[in-house]
């Protein structure tokens, strides 16, 4: 029966077709994994990325990767790789008491070698420092004018905008 379907043109779906039409669905409708396959999912991403030498097709992958909350967390869910940072000692003493800052579950380090899913992380860009996000501190003209005078000598002052920014 292999014969015949390989006759008329059939053949298995290769990994990349495997991973966007099946894997990545479900991590799109947030229904419920288990441990087990999920990790099994996470293998066959891995495995993409290790043997694939089309940036072209790793390029698509990661854009719809980006698009999927599929990283285990250390909160044992789900997260998009831009909303989860790195599982490193370095990150963890600096958000320390920042309750809402998630990071990769060390379960994921201990099924998978660290180099290949590091470098693999990092490709989809999952936080490895901290981000800066823009905010409006919402002070008046008159207010900011006020703070520049306080704190800098009126010489080294230029018109041009500043934006401000916050850590997470």
């Amino acid at each position: 029966s292999l014969k015949f379907l390989k006759e008329l043109g059939l053949h298995e779906p290769d990994l990349f077709a495997e991973i966007s039409e099946k894997i990545l669905p479900k991590y799109r409708e947030e229904k419920k994994i288990d441990e087990d396959e999920y990790f099994e999912h996470f293998e066959k991403i891995l495995t993409f990325f290790k043997v694939t030498d089309s940036r072209e097709k790793k390029d698509k992958l990661i854009s719809k990767l980006s698009d999927c909350s599929f990283i285990l967390s250390t909160e044992n869910n789900f997260r998009f790789p831009n909303g989860i940072y790195l599982n490193s000692t370095d990150l963890k003493n600096y958000f320390e008491g920042h309750g809402s800052v998630c990071f990769v579950s060390e379960k994921l380090y201990k099924k998978f070698e660290d180099k290949d899913l590091l470098g693999f992380l990092i490709e989809i860009r999952v936080n490895e420092a901290p981000r800066r996000l823009e905010f409006d501190p919402r002070l008046s003209e008159q207010e900011k004018s006020r703070l520049r005078k306080e704190d800098y000598n009126h010489q080294f002052l230029r018109d041009e905008t500043q934006k401000d920014f916050d850590l997470e």
